[in-house]
């Protein structure tokens, strides 16, 4: 059950240094590191969960982007700018002023780049009626005429015969394959009609500017003087955009690699402290935190090339380190002030078993140094409940492969802890001879051995007594197991009240064996009897004991035994309590009856699977044979896992541990969660 020790480090350097040291910090996976504040409380650094340089580095990103230069992001050691020479204000009035030029040359280059088109459309219009002889503010200034210029499509212009009778004039001009371009005229009292007539033909109508006048040759030459005009504008613009992008390239990309390098390294920064040391006469950072123990000397190593990086190590109990002048840690800053030990990080160390299983503790929370790293006795529990409540040989081999896929393609140690299920839950599938299903399949097998039959029949009516009354024999013996750890913990810890008095102390332990054995050993055909001294030390001391938890805990440690209310108050709570606490007991130890229960249910279900195929034929049997199988694989095997995981929770965990300790985060897994 290891916890693994961790000490306390401070690195100290000179601010040209930093970015070299942030870039190495950034890539540990054995660094934790610690905020740093002020002697007064006040925070050095800002230690927003926000990243102050992402939207700096999107707006430089975007400036880069649109004037079409390639950003790129560089290692710390390449830029050209030092991160701590930066000044943000700087940076943001220069993006600022770049963008407003640029966007003012684009902008202006877009209108005229529109204009352009615009006129280029109207040329192409004017091509097609050239051979109108006809001034445009003649025909316009008609005051009961009204004009239209456009379009028809060939195949509805040959259908305007049906509509000669109609009061308007077509005059034609050019045409392409797709269309005949024309105009018609109309009086001002027939227009809503005829624009009807015309609207149904598809007829698209081309409108004149109005700053066109003259014959169509006129506005064409007035057209083509100004596109030239135009496009020595669109010219100019260009070539002042390029002129500024030219100017700001290398300082855009410089601050563009600097901020992006500040961004990505933020989850460091945020824990950097700054001091200006008069003695030595410059500008200092400092970063502290734990490294596991026996890492001292690589991490020291790290930073071995900058002479004016220093590295030092706690070097007593107290936990004292060297540090900037009116900085401290937090956890050093409560040490000093409570005269306590700060509470370390936890780094879970296991063997290649059990290391998988720490996913489950640390959803429940991370033990502290105090408590005792659960893990181990996890993995060992959850592993053989598991197998007991799901025996199955083919099924178990199965499950084994699905965890080998998963752990492999997600690379996720639920996967790992899959696979552990399912060797338990073959190992003890050949215990009762079930492969998938078949609960008979491995009777040539145990007569070969030499035994007469399987060595458990799950459905035999005398087996299920045994199974039920084995299962609460076993969560029994978890949950003394349990009540031993917190006893350890409790004395460990110099906590009298928890180890000796609470219900899952001496006193706790002390009572449920005794009411335990003497209901269960009779049963199991040994003699056991209460007799007056038994009820009087195992029975009625514990539960006085239990009942004066607190007040004899605070009398061990020299306290008023009733601090608040008396023991009038006291009393009245603790009468319910001790209810609760008894109820506790009697839930815990029956809900271990689920073990022997989902093994029953496990062979049920196959039963049914099994009765279902035999209402078909050859293949319809074994192909509902095999989707029974992986329906129960699926559906059993999901809730057996939840369940078990329950049983460690609620029966087990809640007895011996809290899981409140600080968990152990590598700075390099802080640099990627900010960076994203």
């Amino acid at each position: 059950m290891a916890i693994q020790k961790t000490t306390l480090v401070s690195l100290i350097g000179r601010l040209e240094n930093l970015d070299e040291v942030v870039l190495r910090l950034s890539r540990l996976d054995y660094f934790h590191p610690e905020e740093i504040t002020s002697k007064s409380g006040a925070v050095s650094k800002a230690a927003s969960a926000e990243n102050p340089y992402t939207e700096l580095a999107d707006a430089l990103r975007s400036a880069c982007t649109d004037a079409g230069l390639t950003p790129v992001a560089v290692p710390g050691d390449q830029l050209e700018r030092s991160s701590h020479d930066l000044n943000l204000a700087d940076v943001r009035q220069f993006v600022e002023s770049f963008r407003q030029g640029f966007d003012a040359a684009d902008q202006k280059e877009k209108e005229i780049a529109k204009l352009v088109e615009e006129h280029r459309l109207n040329l192409s219009h004017l091509d097609m009626i050239r051979s109108f002889h006809t001034s445009f503010d003649e025909l316009f200034k008609a005051k009961y005429l009204k004009v239209r210029f456009g379009r028809l499509p060939l195949e509805n212009y040959k259908k305007l015969e049906h509509y000669q009778d109609k009061p308007f004039f077509l005059f034609t001009f050019s045409s392409d394959k797709n269309y005949q371009w024309c105009l018609y005229l109309t009086g001002e009292q027939h227009a809503a009609e005829v624009d009807s007539i015309m609207e149904a033909l598809y007829f698209e109508r081309v409108r004149i500017p109005d700053y066109l006048h003259g014959e169509p040759e006129d506005a064409a030459s007035y057209l083509e003087g100004k596109l030239a005009e135009e496009q020595a504008a669109l010219e100019g613009c260009k070539g002042e955009r390029d002129r500024l992008v030219e100017e700001g390239r290398e300082t855009l990309l410089s601050y563009y690699a600097t901020v992006q390098f500040m961004q990505e390294t933020y989850g460091v920064r945020r824990f950097v402290g700054t001091s200006f040391d008069k003695f030595a006469g410059g500008d200092y950072f400092e970063f502290a935190g734990y490294v596991p123990a026996g890492r001292e000397g690589d991490f020291e190593a790290l930073f071995g090339d900058l002479p004016t990086v220093v590295v030092t190590a706690e070097k007593s109990d107290d936990g004292a380190v060297l540090m900037l002048p009116g900085l401290v840690t937090h956890s050093m800053k409560e040490a000093h002030e409570k005269g306590t030990r700060p509470e370390k990080p936890t780094k879970l160390k296991n063997n290649w078993f059990a290391r998988p299983f720490e996913m489950y503790v640390e959803m429940y929370g991370v033990p502290s140094h105090r408590e005792i790293d659960p893990t181990p006795l996890v993995a060992f529990t959850y592993t053989l409940l598991f197998g007991i409540m799901f025996g199955d040989v083919g099924q178990g081999l199965l499950i084994v492969l699905g965890g080998f896929l998963f752990a492999k393609w997600k690379k996720s140690r639920l996967g790992e802890i899959i696979m552990r299920m399912g060797i338990s839950s073959t190992l003890f599938g050949f215990l009762y001879g079930s492969v998938f299903g078949f609960e008979h399949a491995l009777d040539p097998l145990y007569r070969a051995i030499g035994f007469a039959e399987k060595p458990v029949e799950v459905m035999n009516a005398q087996t299920i007594n045994v199974l039920l009354i084995g299962a609460v024999a076993l969560g029994v013996v978890l949950i003394l197991t349990s009540m031993a750890l917190n006893i350890y913990i409790g004395l460990k810890n110099r906590d009298y009240s928890k180890a000796l008095f609470s219900q899952n102390g001496v006193a706790g332990f002390v009572l449920y064996a005794t009411v335990i054995s003497a209901i269960g050993l009779p049963m199991l055909g040994v003699s056991f009897s209460l007799n007056l001294p038994i009820i009087l030390i195992c029975i009625v001391i514990p539960i006085i004991c239990i009942f004066m938890r607190v007040p004899l805990g605070n009398l061990l440690l020299k306290k008023d035994a009733f601090p608040e209310g008396g023991f009038g108050a006291y009393a009245l709570e603790n009468i319910f309590e001790m209810l609760e606490i008894a109820i506790s007991f009697v839930a815990n130890t029956m809900s271990f009856l689920r073990v022997g229960g989902f093994i029953l249910s496990h062979a049920g279900m196959m039963s049914v699977v099994f009765t279902l195929a035999g209402m078909f034929g050859p293949v319809g049997y074994a192909i509902t044979v095999a989707l029974g199988n992986l329906f129960v694989i699926g559906l059993e095997g999901l809730v057996v896992g939840i369940q078990v995981l329950r049983l460690e929770f609620y029966e087990m965990f809640g007895r011996y541990y809290s899981g409140e300790g600080v968990p152990f985060t590598p700075i390099s897994q802080i640099v990627h969660e900010h960076a994203n």
